[in-house]
């Protein structure tokens, strides 16, 4: 059960990467700063991701509902992945 849970979590971490990769790297390019890649990274791409989600995918939260995982759950799942990738990021750079 804990197996599939992660899965689950993970395979929505990766519906939302995309999109999130795409909006920091450009925010990152345009500022020319590693710790505006991170910024993007954990909160603007995140939220425009989530934002994309909501309106155009919000039928896909039922799969996830009904295998026990609530919407928090993955936001907050989501949340701290980047903010674990920004800090690896940040910390390889310097």
């Amino acid at each position: 059960m804990l197996k599939r849970n992660l899965k689950l979590r993970l395979e929505f971490y990766k519906s939302t990467l995309i999109i999130n990769l795409i909006i920091s790297v450009v925010f990152g390019l345009l500022t020319k700063s590693v710790n505006a890649f991170g910024f993007s990274f954990t909160l603007i791409g995140f939220s425009a991701a989530l934002f994309y989600k909501e309106i155009y995918r919000k039928h896909e939260y039922y799969l996830y509902y009904n295998a026990g995982i609530s919407r928090q759950q993955l936001v907050i799942f989501c949340f701290l992945l980047n903010c674990l990738f920004s800090i690896l990021v940040k910390i390889c750079m310097l």
